[in-house]
C-alpha cells in the first residue's frame, strides 16, 4: 500500500519529465483550470444560457476532479512533510497555502448541496444579507441583479 500511496504522490506533485503519468496528470489539471475559468467568464454572458446544461457538467466534472486531487493530496501529505507524523502532516498541508487554494477551487461549488435555496447563506451571514436590502426592494430578492444584467443595465447602447 505504501508504494501505491508514494506512486500517487509522486504523480500528483510537480511533474518529472520523463515520469509519463505524472506530466498526463499536471497537462489535464491545468486543462481542468482554464476550462472552468472559460466557464466562469462565458457563464457572465447572456449567450451562455442555451450551453448552460453542457457547461454545469463540464464544470461538475472538474469541480469532481479538483475534489479528488484535494483528497490525494491530503491522504499522501506525509511524504510533502516527511519529518511529521500523518495526522500532523495533513493538517500542516490543509492550513498551507497550497491547501486552502486546492479546498476553495472546488469548496463554493458545494455550498448549494449542502445550503439548499431558501436555507443558505442569507441565514448565515444575516449583516450581509440585510445590507443588501433597498428601500424599493425590501426583500433583497433583486437587490443583486447577475454580471449580464448588470452589464445590460449599464450598457443599453452595447446591444446590436
Amino acid at each position: 500500500m505504501n508504494n501505491k500511496k508514494k506512486r500517487i504522490f509522486d504523480i500528483i506533485q510537480i511533474g518529472y519529465a520523463g515520469d509519463v503519468a505524472s506530466r498526463t496528470f499536471d497537462i489535464a489539471i491545468t486543462a481542468a483550470i482554464i476550462i472552468n475559468l472559460f466557464i466562469a467568464i462565458f457563464d457572465t454572458f447572456e449567450q451562455s444560457i442555451p450551453y448552460q446544461p453542457v457547461l454545469d457538467v463540464i464544470e461538475w466534472i472538474t469541480v469532481i476532479g479538483f475534489t479528488i486531487e484535494y483528497i490525494l493530496r491530503v491522504w499522501t501529505a506525509e511524504y510533502l512533510y516527511p519529518n511529521k507524523c500523518t495526522g500532523i502532516a495533513r493538517i500542516k498541508y490543509i492550513f498551507s497555502g497550497s491547501g486552502i487554494v486546492d479546498l476553495l477551487s472546488f469548496l463554493p461549488n458545494y455550498l448549494p448541496v449542502f445550503f439548499p435555496a431558501g436555507a443558505g447563506l442569507p441565514q448565515l451571514l444575516p449583516a450581509a444579507w440585510e445590507a443588501r436590502k433597498s428601500p424599493e426592494d425590501p426583500s433583497g430578492a433583486h437587490a443583486q441583479p447577475n454580471t449580464a444584467q448588470r452589464r445590460k443595465a449599464a450598457l443599453p447602447y452595447a446591444e446590436i
